[in-house]
């Protein structure tokens, strides 16, 4: 760790302060007691949606709220708080409901596109006992260069990475370039994808549908577990019915 330091302290030094900043985020995470998983995906994929799935609850914002475009950490806490942390490090705490959200790009941002990230404390029980933070992303094929760069230093020193593509507009050229250039060239331990929107297709087609998904996968040679983390689908057949539920997805983390 000594070793680590010091390459940190030479990069800083020598004019590369991203890669020394992703040392140091490697640094600590060799320290800590938590599992991250990073939901990564383009914009519009319904990575929010599914994190409020696991948890139970719809604690974070869906749809076209600027605030998705903020990295959010989710992890347990004993009182449901919502902190936002802007670009220069300044912390503020707000309750963890539907107008703290609304009011953070006025009242933390200027008005502006946010930057800087969210801090979400939940009181869940399985975040708790199993150790576990999330993190929802920003969309990938929503993000200037400079939250792009932040996206790719999180996945760099996360546990795992949820791949959320949606149903309706399977593993397009922009999301096949996105899995293989900015997940699967990390070398995080922890891959799989969730399919999302599968409610939006009509039901004697989904299992077509998955089927074109495997089939894609295994031609891209992308090995892949799939999840489908939404109780409520039906399939025509019991033939994928092993891996929907939103019970799939936490067996997986």
């Amino acid at each position: 760790l000594d070793s680590v330091k010091n390459v940190a302290v030479f990069l800083q030094k020598n004019g590369f302060p991203a890669l020394a900043q992703d040392v140091v985020n490697l640094y600590k995470k060799v320290q800590e007691e938590r599992f991250t998983v990073a939901f990564v995906g383009e914009f519009s994929r319904g990575k929010s949606t599914i994190i409020n799935r696991l948890l139970n609850d719809g604690i974070l914002p869906v749809g076209n709220l600027p605030t998705t475009a903020l990295l959010t950490r989710i992890t347990h806490g004993a009182v449901p708080t919502l902190t936002a942390v802007n670009p220069g490090g300044k912390k503020t705490k707000h309750p963890l409901k539907s107008s703290s959200w609304e009011s953070l790009t006025a009242n933390n941002f200027n008005g502006a596109d946010p930057e800087g990230h969210v801090i979400v404390e939940v009181n869940d029980q399985w975040l708790g006992t199993y150790g576990i933070d999330l993190l929802d992303t920003p969309g990938a094929g929503d993000l200037d260069d400079k939250r792009a760069r932040v996206i790719e230093r999180c996945i760099v020193s996360t546990d795992a990475a949820a791949i959320t593509v949606s149903a309706t507009s399977l593993l397009s050229l922009t999301e096949q370039t996105f899995i293989r250039h900015k997940v699967l060239s990390r070398d995080i331990p922890f891959v799989a994808l969730a399919i999302s929107k599968l409610d939006e297709v009509k039901l004697e087609e989904r299992d077509q549908v998955l089927d074109y998904l495997y089939k894609k996968l295994a031609s891209l040679k992308m090995s892949l577990p799939v999840v489908i983390p939404d109780d409520s689908i039906e399939l025509p057949s019991d033939k994928y019915k092993r891996i929907v539920g939103v019970k799939a997805l936490k067996m997986l983390i």
